[in-house]
């Protein structure tokens, strides 16, 4: 029987969902962000790239060593079906759904009412990792385009204050 796909949520807060199971907490910052990364850039990664992006302080057994201890609480927090890892690689096997890529694809396709929907707050608040930081200045641009086009469509009603 195949599991229904994870709903991951990173505008406004951090959550994913599957089934009745909704979590929103993690061990550390450092697998928050390394599962935001995983599902935003959903192709598979070489651990030593994941490393030095998220270790880059650490000598090398020690930043390998931290990639395993949180890799190893991603399946025990989300399942061993969550992600698809060999002795090089990392990626996440699971489906899922994410709100970041309805919301950038709401915007490619111009819905505008949509794509102001789907946006929920700034990405992954509270996190400062420089990806994150890039990720979330391009996602504001675009949600700054969202409302000038939906103030567009839909004017603020006028207001009389003349009785």
């Amino acid at each position: 029987m195949m599991s229904q796909p994870w709903r991951v949520e990173l505008l406004g807060g951090f959550s994913l969902a599957r089934s009745g199971e909704h979590i929103t907490h993690f061990r550390t910052r450092k697998v928050a962000s390394l599962i935001a990364f995983l599902v935003l850039h959903p192709q598979r990664h070489s651990r030593d790239a994941l490393t030095d992006s998220f270790w880059p302080d650490a000598d090398f057994e020690a930043a390998r060593a931290s990639l395993r201890v949180a890799l190893s609480h991603i399946r025990k927090t989300l399942g061993t079906d969550f992600l698809d890892t060999t002795r090089d690689t990392v990626g996440i096997s699971a489906a899922f759904t994410c709100d970041v890529t309805d919301f950038v694809r709401a915007v490619s396709a111009k819905r505008w009412t949509d794509a102001a929907q789907l946006y929920r707050g700034e990405l992954l608040p509270g996190f400062w990792d420089d990806w994150i930081v890039a990720e979330r200045e391009r996602l504001e641009a675009s949600f700054e385009i969202v409302r000038q086009k939906t103030d567009a469509i839909e004017p603020v009603p006028y207001v009389s204050f003349q009785e």
